[in-house]
């Protein structure tokens, strides 16, 4: 979709597009990104950009991979996050007797611009259909935790068949395009994906390999390490009935980004061991973008939650918390 766009605009305008110019579009929609994942946690969005731009500019494996023209990352991961961004106004809206109309109309702007968000990051990448579907689960249980009884089965049932609907078309064009490849040329141009069974050992041990030698993967395990201590304390307090956990931690948004990018990160890597795609490709580290970039960023989210947590228990956050983002903006600079 990004090359068709500037084909259109070429032939309507006449535009000429160099490998310059494109790279100027994708670095601006790559920041563009950046700042609607900072919108999606507002209370911490220095944080959020702050741990974006260290991710994507300072690690030589992200920086090479994200703004080489020819890998899909920088477009797919903000229709990504903006796909979030609709997927979350569309379930948090407040359903008012009074406001029923306004209400309905809301839905249905929300309900569009995640379907078209969600469309153009599985154009981008089949991968972005399971990520979304991690956010819708993630967010559902968000809402329900927040606005309990004013979110409703239909809204939940509304976000859950616009993301079907959207994996549905882009199969579809898919399927178009291989149709007229076929008609045309006598090949359909297909790229050989199925489930890896007889090599998922393997897999395991070449891709593991892959991101040990990330030089960021020490954030990986404290993300990793974060969920899996986060998972143990709610299960653990809804067994002891020790109050109303959830509810807490969902109001915290940078708890929510923590356990979704981590989530996405985990799944991402999945996915590529279960492939044969990545294995015929000789287990390149390009496919594993997503697992570096999700995982650096949940990382420093992490250890800026760390420093919020222990700021607020001496009450010292006022001063602490733009003393550690003008460490970071400095560090970044």
């Amino acid at each position: 979709w990004p090359l068709m766009t500037a084909k259109v605009l070429h032939q309507k305008t006449g535009l000429h597009w160099t490998d310059q110019s494109l790279h100027y579009v994708r670095t601006i929609w790559i920041f563009f990104g950046l700042l609607v994942l900072a919108a999606l946690n507002a209370r911490a969005a220095p944080a959020v950009l702050a741990s974006g731009l260290i991710a994507l500019c300072l690690e030589p494996t992200l920086r090479n991979e994200m703004f080489d023209l020819s890998q899909l990352y920088a477009w797919q991961l903000p229709a990504l996050f903006l796909a979030w961004f609709c997927l979350r106004h569309l379930l948090a809206q407040r359903l008012r007797s009074d406001e029923a109309a306004s209400v309905r109309a809301h839905a249905i702007f929300w309900s569009a611009a995640f379907y078209f968000c969600a469309l153009l990051a599985i154009w981008s990448s089949v991968a972005s259909a399971p990520f979304l579907a991690v956010l819708v689960t993630l967010e559902t249980l968000r809402s329900h935790f927040l606005f309990k009884k004013i979110i409703t089965k239909q809204r939940i049932g509304l976000a859950i068949v616009v993301l079907l609907a959207a994996a549905a078309s882009e199969f579809l064009i898919k399927k178009n395009y291989h149709r007229h490849s076929l008609k045309h040329f006598g090949n359909d141009f297909k790229t050989v994906m199925t489930l890896d069974f007889g090599y998922l050992y393997e897999n395991l041990l070449r891709n593991w390999h892959n991101v040990v030698q990330f030089s960021f993967f020490p954030l990986i395990v404290v993300a990793l390490c974060f969920l899996v201590g986060a998972v143990g304390l709610i299960l653990y307090q809804r067994i002891a009935g020790k109050g109303p956990l959830l509810t807490r931690v969902f109001e915290d948004e940078t708890f929510t980004m923590v356990v979704a990018l981590t989530a996405m990160a985990a799944l991402n890597f999945v996915i590529m061991i279960s492939v044969n795609h990545v294995r015929i490709n000789l287990y390149r580290d390009r496919f594993q973008v997503p697992t570096y970039f999700f995982g650096a960023v949940s990382g420093l989210l992490v250890i800026y939650l760390a420093i919020r947590i222990f700021a607020d228990r001496i009450t010292v956050t006022r001063y602490a918390l733009p003393l550690v983002l003008a460490f970071a903006f400095i560090f970044l600079g």
